[in-house]
């Protein structure tokens, strides 16, 4: 639950990415960073059944791959923040991880895309290859920077690399 008012500034330093299918993930991290405190109750929990919902239509099958931009503008937002190490590297972990079960599930789900689908697939995995290559190369001896070279490789070859996992 979050209590208003909040200041306007704050409202504008979190802003909610509403392009994004899954852009409050980020919003939600950002509220637990900029929070004075953090409280917890005992209570119940409401969740929406929504027919509708990203989850449960095969219209929003293609669009899912836009968590890939979620979880790099997460790395993107910890690293600005300059995070605990910890905190920064399993962000970048679960990046690589997300990027490769992505690439994977393209592959083995090809047959089952449009060919427009594929289109916008495409570029959301190039869109978050081309920005990962901007990634400070500080920790080239890391797991994510060894799968990234693989990847950036040869895309065909990566469902025998997400097997690894």
């Amino acid at each position: 639950m979050i209590i208003l008012p909040w200041p306007t500034v704050l409202i504008k330093e979190i802003q909610y990415d509403p392009k994004l299918i899954n852009g409050d993930e980020l919003t939600t991290r950002k509220i637990y960073y900029f929070a004075k405190r953090v409280g917890f109750f005992d209570g119940v929990y409401f969740y929406r059944n929504n027919i509708d919902s990203t989850t449960r239509t095969s219209m929003n099958r293609a669009r899912m791959f836009e968590s890939l931009l979620t979880d790099y503008n997460i790395y993107s937002f910890v690293s600005e923040q300059e995070a605990n190490s910890k905190i920064i590297n399993d962000c970048l972990q679960k990046l690589c991880k997300s990027l490769v079960a992505h690439q994977a599930k393209e592959i083995r789900d090809k047959n089952d895309f449009s060919d427009a689908d594929i289109v916008f697939i495409d570029k959301i995995i190039d869109d978050c290859l081309n920005k990962m290559a901007s990634i400070k190369n500080e920790g080239s001896g890391t797991w994510p920077f060894i799968v990234f070279k693989i990847i950036r490789l040869k895309r065909t070859k990566l469902v025998k690399v997400a097997k690894l996992y």
